[in-house]
């Protein structure tokens, strides 16, 4: 897609043509900030942003943040944070506990109240090359992906539940008067040069 025109708005044209025949499309995102995240963001209403309760998971929230805002400037003012899910998270470890305290002092209402936890049925599922309600829909993996499912549904359906969040037809999986649009490169740049804004610290 590199050299063609209006690369980064390729997705959103194609999802046009099928929004009338789904209630909700849901984009999974490479874990990179590249070409085809660029393309899912500018074509999304809302991004689900799903943090590693790691301590690299979320010092690396603030590069995407920024890279939300400059989308919102130049090809898509629309786009809103719909939610911010935790991640292999384990009760039993004070770092997991100190990055989920942090995301909600940080996002607020916007944390899905659901954290995954680690589960080894979780992490068994691609290996056998299916989906966790398909390999073990009892698992505690299941379970939690089934109640964050449903704490999504309750929160476009009342938009109030996550501050104002509006009800997405197409969500972005992951964390204004429109601007002129700029080239794909111009924005990676300008993404490169731009100081993340500060996250909370986090200690070990």
């Amino acid at each position: 897609m590199v050299d063609r025109e209006g690369r980064e708005a390729i997705l959103r044209h194609l999802l046009e043509d099928l929004q009338d025949s789904y209630d909700y499309i849901v984009v999974d995102c490479p874990p990179s900030l590249g070409l085809l995240t660029l393309n899912v963001l500018a074509a999304a209403n809302a991004v689900l942003i799903p943090i590693q309760c790691e301590y690299y998971g979320l010092e690396g929230i603030s590069q995407l943040l920024n890279t939300v805002r400059l989308v919102q400037q130049n090809f898509n003012p629309g786009l809103a944070i719909s939610g911010v899910l935790l991640t292999m998270y384990d009760s039993r470890l004070n770092l997991c506990r100190q990055v989920a305290e942090d995301a909600k002092e940080y996002f607020g209402a916007k944390v899905f109240m659901t954290p995954i936890p680690r589960n080894v049925r979780l992490a068994e599922a691609p290996s056998f090359g299916k989906p966790i309600l398909l390999y073990d829909n009892l698992s505690v993996g299941a379970k939690s992906y089934l109640a964050v499912a449903q704490e999504l549904l309750r929160r476009i359906e009342s938009p109030s539940a996550a501050e104002g969040t509006s009800a997405p037809s197409a969500v972005a999986l992951a964390e204004t008067d429109a601007a002129p649009s700029t080239a794909a490169d111009e924005l990676s740049d300008e993404i490169s040069d731009h100081d993340p804004d500060p996250l909370p610290e986090v200690t070990t």
